[in-house]
């Protein structure tokens, strides 16, 4: 604990908070009772954890690669989890059972890559597939938009079943390779490799993931919504009149599902009358309307928003 919380306090507030010989210092301390941790292993007659663990063929490759898995998801995971509930509006308890979803494919990834090795592929080659199914993963979420539930969806189930992949088979290949008297302490240390790699995972791409945000807004912006996202939603729910209420729940402006649904009928409108133009498809949503003075001096922008972007 000594060498573990000083370095995650460290990497969590140094790139949010930037220099700062504090953050510094709590890294270099947890740095040297890690070191001193290691001395003491390797020259006790008694170690927590045996040295003869890491001699072992593939054990310690196992070990990072799992531990980096586990970074890398449960980082990823904490900013899905914002996005469910900051950007598209959800509550907590709709943005968890959304959550839910990606773990059908984990349950599939699995069994079939257990079962791919038992009928002789490969273990590096299913565990590289494992990472290139995550890596796709990730390039879908870097393509997700304020609208983007079921892209965002797909891109977790993605990343996370290519890491249940990975995990699965190292778990098995560090334990097939530690000696039978010492499989205890072997999973012991790879289940603490996987808590380790979690927790530094949210507090470095969390911290990371401020700083970015922190840079990005402007300066005038107010204190709280400098902070973080929610700070700047409390701040918009506090604003008067429509720059306090979200786009789609503005008077004469519609939802996303509605965007998307009329534009489903359109095209199925259009498609079964080719030739004709979507506003004039019956039922589309998109019938023409008299052009009204009040109409002329309203806004130009269209009562749904995808449909600005899009159009």
């Amino acid at each position: 604990m000594a060498a573990v919380l000083p370095v995650v306090y460290g990497l969590k507030e140094l790139p949010s908070e930037g220099w700062n010989v504090r953050y510094v210092v709590a890294i270099t301390v947890g740095l040297l009772f890690a070191a001193l941790f290691v001395h003491r292993q390797r020259t006790t007659a008694s170690p927590m954890i045996s040295p003869a663990l890491f001699r072992g063929h593939g054990f310690t490759p196992a070990l990072a690669l799992n531990t980096l898995s586990a970074f890398g998801v449960m980082g990823s995971a904490y900013f899905t989890t914002q996005y469910f509930q900051s950007v598209l509006g959800k509550s907590a308890l709709e943005a968890a059972l959304w959550s839910l979803l990606p773990s059908v494919l984990i349950g599939v990834a699995a069994p079939v890559a257990t079962l791919l090795v038992q009928r002789g592929a490969e273990r590096a080659y299913v565990v590289t597939a494992g990472f290139v199914i995550s890596a796709g993963g990730y390039g879908l979420l870097a393509l997700a938009g304020t609208d983007s539930l079921w892209l965002v969806l797909a891109a977790c189930g993605m990343i996370a079943s290519g890491i249940v992949v990975v995990m699965s088979l190292l778990t098995d290949l560090a334990l097939s390779s530690a000696p039978v008297e010492k499989a205890g302490a072997a999973s012991s240390l790879f289940e603490t490799g996987t808590e380790f790699g979690g927790a530094l995972g949210m507090a470095a791409l969390g911290s990371i993931g401020t700083a970015v945000y922190r840079h990005e807004i402007p300066d005038a912006a107010p204190a709280a919504a400098q902070e973080t996202l929610g700070g700047a939603l409390a701040v918009a729910a506090e604003l008067p009149g429509r720059a306090g209420t979200p786009w789609w729940r503005r008077p004469g402006r519609r939802s996303p599902a509605v965007c998307r649904e009329r534009r489903s009928r359109a095209r199925y409108c259009c498609s079964a009358r080719p030739g004709r133009r979507r506003w004039d498809c019956a039922g589309s949503g998109y019938a023409r309307k008299p052009r009204t003075p009040d109409r002329l001096n309203r806004s130009a922008r269209p009562a749904c928003e995808d449909e600005a972007r899009s159009g």
